[in-house]
């Protein structure tokens, strides 16, 4: 995941039923506190126009309190470049390695802008993605959706749920 795999504990440890939040977002004109002025020492090597200008971040947080925030991912980005097909990708390799790091249970649920190429995500976790899209997506290959509109009248969306037990929510401009 993101180059670099590491441990996901968090202290004190997850008792049963407690989950984990994640959220991803965008942030841009990646920029410092203090003027700096560019130094490029190869300017045959270096092209400032292919230097990322946003930044995708991926946090996780415990449900039951907001007192720590980790970034368990963090990747630079151009503009253009990335799509909806690629950010569901990726953050079904996240979600993939939090359930591999919680005894297989994914978070309880995830936040994210609603940035353009975040449209499948929110879609996927209304049901409203197609599923053959999601078929060889990690984490996402393993939900099925569970119609609500059987318990709720008129309300035709769905649950996502990993591996038929473990229901997955969304929040949509959270961060």
């Amino acid at each position: 995941m993101c180059g670099l795999q590491l441990p996901i504990e968090f202290d004190p440890p997850l008792a049963e039923g407690e989950g984990v939040l994640i959220g991803m977002g965008y942030g841009g004109n990646l920029g410092f506190a203090m003027p700096f002025t560019r130094c490029n020492p190869w300017p045959d090597l270096f092209d400032w126009a292919k230097v990322a200008s946003m930044q995708l971040s991926y946090v996780a947080s415990r449900a039951d309190s907001n007192k720590h925030l980790y970034e368990i991912c963090h990747i630079p980005r151009q503009k253009k470049g990335h799509n909806k097909k690629t950010e569901l990708h990726q953050l079904g390799r996240v979600l993939a390695h939090m359930c591999a790091a919680n005894n297989d249970k994914p978070p309880i649920a995830i936040s994210q802008d609603f940035h353009g190429s975040h449209l499948w995500i929110a879609m996927a976790f209304l049901g409203l993605l197609n599923r053959t899209y999601m078929t060889d997506v990690p984490f996402f290959g393993e939900c099925i959706y569970f119609p609500m509109y059987k318990f709720i009248p008129n309300f035709n969306y769905c649950v996502l749920l990993y591996k038929k037990t473990h229901p997955v929510f969304n929040q949509g401009d959270a961060v």
